[in-house]
């Protein structure tokens, strides 16, 4: 459940953790699947996204308290992406908001893994941003 106003770029060239996939304990794998560097969105002007928060907040979320960054009395605290079905054409994930750790919104996304193409399109940037990187990510450790 990565911090919603986080836009991830790249995948982190020196991650703090490995990817954890087949046998991961529940609850170790990370949101995204692979650890990410990029942007915040918290305040008026992106910047990029503290290295000494990046794994613990913008990668995982829920980080109110946690990160002086995140906004007081946001309206949401984490995203969480689900795979819902797939094809060879496309992937069909969940993506869900969340406030306090419960659900406040969902919606389903298809992914078209050719042209990178969402539908329905996603306007918010974060979190456009993180469905394609969970999308890559799970292509590039899930599907042959």
């Amino acid at each position: 459940m990565p911090c919603p106003y986080f836009e991830p770029r790249q995948a982190a060239a020196r991650p703090e953790h490995a990817p954890q996939l087949v046998s991961s304990p529940p609850g170790i794998r990370l949101p995204l699947i692979d650890e990410y560097e990029g942007v915040c969105h918290s305040g008026s002007e992106p910047f990029p996204a503290p290295a000494e928060l990046r794994f613990r907040c913008c990668n995982h979320g829920n980080c109110a308290g946690a990160c002086v960054h995140f906004p007081k009395n946001a309206a949401r605290s984490s995203r969480r992406f689900e795979m819902a079905a797939s094809s060879g054409a496309w992937l069909e994930v969940l993506l869900i908001e969340e406030l306090n750790y419960a659900p406040a919104v969902w919606q389903r996304v298809k992914y078209f893994t050719g042209s990178e193409l969402l539908e329905p399109e996603i306007s918010d940037i974060c979190a456009r941003a993180q469905l394609l990187a969970f999308c890559r990510s799970f292509l590039r450790h899930f599907k042959s």
